[in-house]
């Protein structure tokens, strides 16, 4: 199940990322590394070569938390 902070919603209505974005991006990413506070980054890019980084705290692999999202 993925939960979206306060901060993800806010970041997402200023950047313009849609809830859909994300999952296709969590679906599809290219790559992925462990970033600060051991939150998972995943890199989605779309074949427009834009790309959308979605930041992850994941408490189990059925629980994640989305943290950011920046294109």
């Amino acid at each position: 199940m993925l939960h979206f902070t306060n901060h993800v919603k806010a970041r997402m209505k200023e950047r313009g990322i849609t809830e859909q974005e994300i999952r296709d991006g969590l679906d599809n990413y290219q790559e992925s590394f462990r970033g600060k506070k051991e939150h998972m980054n995943y890199i989605y890019t779309y074949p427009s070569g834009i790309r959308l980084r979605i930041i992850v705290h994941e408490e189990s692999p059925n629980n994640r938390i989305i943290v950011s999202v920046m294109d």
